[in-house]
């Protein structure tokens, strides 16, 4: 009976000193944007097979804008994307709104997952065939502690 309760004990610890588990743990999000106004939000999300990026842009892109993530000074993009007409629509408000699921299976999805940990900033660009461009930083400083190891 003493070896059953020991191994009991044991696991219980192991559960306690984990905290929660990659699947259960909340999506860790980065507004960028003006105060009061999202821009462009990114969601990164744990599941079973690796991390899910969300990224939603919010009265700044259309099917056909460009979107570019560059990470401090690298000299090649974490994200370059161009926004399908799927991807786009303009709910009952009227103001445009797109989002681009990025998979666990998608290596961009890892490439930013590792330049939002490592990086100090990240400068998010879109840009509508020149009639409109948004140009915004943000800090990444906290992003690691938020997400986790």
């Amino acid at each position: 009976m003493l070896p059953l309760h020991l191994a009991v004990c044991t696991l219980a610890v192991a559960a306690v000193a984990t905290g929660p588990t990659r699947a259960t743990a909340e999506p860790v999000t980065v507004e960028i944007g003006q105060a009061g106004m999202r821009h462009v939000v990114f969601s990164f999300e744990r599941g079973a097979g690796g991390t899910t990026v969300t990224l939603r842009a919010e009265m700044t892109g259309v099917a056909g804008s460009r979107l570019t993530v560059r990470i401090d000074r690298a000299p090649v993009f974490a994200l370059d994307h161009v926004f399908s007409e799927s991807e786009c629509r303009f709910p009952a408000g009227g103001a445009s709104m797109c989002e681009l699921v990025i998979g666990p299976d998608d290596p961009a999805a890892q490439t930013l997952l590792l330049g939002f940990k490592r990086g100090l900033e990240a400068h998010v660009t879109i840009e509508d065939a020149g009639i409109m461009r948004m140009d915004q930083s943000v800090s990444l400083k906290g992003f690691t502690r938020r997400y986790g190891a």
